[in-house]
């Protein structure tokens, strides 16, 4: 098990207050592309075809263009693989994604270190809780006796 923290990004593209595509969409991309049909890409993800079918009628529609190209079964199946459009977008998003995850690997290390983990970082905090200047027991007992004769607390 990786006992240190890093980051975990989520990524999405939109335009305006619409989402067009991100990281789930591009999963299901790939996996259409590797299983050969929507159905079985779909499966691959513990997806519903319906959900996929949903997820996959929206990019087409966010980008107006077709993203599969499908064949309908027969003795040997249907099948489906990506548009060339299609696959343009996902070799684009793939090469921006592996970017952006680089860029906040990096940032991640400048501000937390490289090998960071929680307790680590919780020690951290509270070796930092010690570094604070230590109030004098003198003028703690003059609180206490202000405190008394007031009667409020201080």
């Amino acid at each position: 098990m990786n006992d240190h923290m890093q980051p975990h990004l989520r990524v999405n593209v939109v335009e305006g207050n619409r989402l067009v595509f991100g990281d789930a969409e591009m999963r299901l991309l790939d996996a259409i592309a590797r299983e050969g049909t929507l159905t079985d890409g779909a499966a691959a993800l513990g997806l519903s075809y319906r959900a996929a079918w949903g997820k996959l009628r929206a990019m087409e529609t966010n980008l107006g263009t077709r993203l599969l190209e499908t064949t309908v079964g027969g003795s040997g199946g249907g099948s489906s693989r990506l548009t060339p459009t299609a696959q343009r977008i996902v070799a684009q998003y793939n090469a921006f994604r592996d970017a952006v995850g680089m860029y906040a690997t990096e940032q991640f290390e400048k501000h937390f270190g490289e090998a960071v983990s929680c307790s680590k970082l919780c020690l951290e905090e509270a070796d930092s809780d010690s570094e604070q200047p230590e109030i004098p027991a003198s003028l703690l007992r003059e609180a206490v006796a202000v405190s008394e004769a007031s009667g409020e607390l201080v």
